[in-house]
């Protein structure tokens, strides 16, 4: 479009005072904006006093450059360009600065006050700390959070200075618990220490539960009752492969792991067991747990299978050829029973040396001949043979085995074959050990 600057003042002045104009009738002309009509709507940003030749000039400076035309305003203060970003104000942020350190602060006291009077569910054996002659409170505070007895070595020590500084520290090996609270710490550290007496206790692979309660409390150690609170109500958190167990009424079948312990006279039916747990931790380590990741198997599946394997193997020595039958099965969905005489003596009240066709149609999850699959839980507490056995399955065709009656197992990889050994060594319907004696008479 040609700019002609005379024709455009006329024009100007005219659709400034001519609403009746078409091309404004529908726009408002005030002293801030005149709209002309050409290809597009320009706006014209105008100011009190200005000549409608001030305009006209302003347009044609417009026109010059290539062809750019501004925004149309829509009288808003937003739209103005050089408006000052908002700030926000020093008390705002010093306010919220103020809030967050009074949170962490309390936070921090909080958990401080918590290892103070042991508000946690910490639970241990005997801690054994020995303080050396000349040992002063910061290194005999380093070797407590060491010990995971403490957490907060700056709040003790605090505690230590304003509250119990007149306490005197003996020399020697004193025992702590995870559980004790600050007073209680300092109160052993006084306290003049000397020789524990110590006693020991076995528990042989196979055992059950049951069985490690009664030879514990039968030597005087604890008390049945105090060992069964121990094992049904403490949370053993320190322990992963306890997380997510399924609730059953041996809660630690399988994980009192078989050995000579040695204890303190006096120690606490709770610190026994958790030295037992202790020892299955040591034990259990974290290529087994990789193990059982490949072998898609939980632990307590693992130890599931191994109490099994120890029950039934006549020796070390066969312990993988068994597992290899119950891997078979497990794998084989023609095999849906795992069929261990074992799972069915596990539901009895008193064991028997024989069992017939009645004992094994007991309704109890455990009975491997009445459900599928693995049982509820572990039968018994296997070593560590056997649970090596339930990781690394023999690579054979077993699907069957039967006792001799002589301490080994006969294995068959057919029926057909082992019918045969069971006709050798079953005798009037009644059997030792072995996988399916469903034909047997009563």
């Amino acid at each position: 479009m040609e700019f002609n600057q005379s024709e455009f003042e006329k024009n100007l002045l005219r659709r400034s005072n001519d609403s009746s104009d078409p091309s404004v009738s529908d726009r408002k002309v005030d002293a801030n904006s005149i709209y002309i009509k050409d290809a597009d709507d320009v706006p014209i940003n105008t100011y009190e006093g200005e000549t409608p030749r001030d305009r006209a000039a302003k347009l044609a400076a417009w026109e010059a450059q290539k062809g750019k035309k501004p925004a149309k305003s829509t009288g808003k203060a937003s739209d103005k360009a050089d408006k000052p970003k908002r700030r926000v104000p020093k008390s705002v942020i010093y306010i919220s600065c103020v809030i967050a350190a009074s949170l962490l602060l309390t936070i921090i006291s909080w958990l401080a006050i918590r290892d103070c009077f042991a508000f946690h569910n910490k639970v241990s054996e005997d801690i054994p700390i020995v303080v050396e002659d000349g040992e002063g409170l910061s290194t005999i505070t380093g070797k407590l959070s060491d010990a995971d007895i403490i957490d907060f070595p700056f709040a003790f020590r605090l505690y230590y200075s304003l509250i119990k500084k007149n306490t005197q520290v003996q020399y020697g090996t004193h025992y702590f618990k995870k559980g004790d609270d600050y007073d209680t710490i300092l109160r052993k550290l006084s306290e003049a220490t000397e020789s524990r007496e110590t006693a020991e206790f076995l528990v042989t692979e196979g055992k059950t539960q049951k069985d490690v309660i009664s030879i514990i409390s039968n030597a005087g150690y604890a008390t049945r009752a105090d060992l069964t609170e121990a094992i049904n109500f403490t949370q053993f958190d320190d322990f992963r492969f306890l997380k997510e167990l399924p609730e059953r009424s041996a809660r630690l079948e399988g994980y009192l792991f078989p050995a000579k312990y040695e204890i303190y006279a006096g120690e606490s039916a709770t610190s026994i067991i958790i030295r037992m747990l202790k020892k299955f931790d040591s034990v259990f380590d974290d290529l087994m747990y990789e193990r059982a990741e490949q072998l898609g198997m939980t632990v307590d599946e693992v130890i599931t299978l191994a109490s099994i394997i120890q029950a039934e193997a006549g020796s070390e020595d066969e312990m993988p050829n068994v597992s290899s039958v119950f891997h078979n099965r497990l794998k084989n969905p023609s095999f849906g029973y795992l069929q261990s005489c074992a799972t069915v003596q596990y539901t009895m009240t008193e064991r028997k040396d024989v069992l017939t066709r009645a004992d094994i149609a007991v309704d109890n999850k455990y009975n491997t001949y009445k459900y599928p699959g693995l049982p509820q839980g572990p039968i018994c507490n296997p070593g560590l043979a056997a649970i090596e056995a339930a990781l690394y399955p023999a690579d054979t065709d077993y699907y069957y085995f039967v006792s001799d009656g002589k301490g080994t197992n006969v294995f068959s990889r057919t029926y057909a074959e082992h019918t045969k050994a069971k006709n050798t060594y079953i005798k009037d319907g009644q059997f030792i050990s072995g996988t399916d004696i469903t034909d047997s008479d009563d």
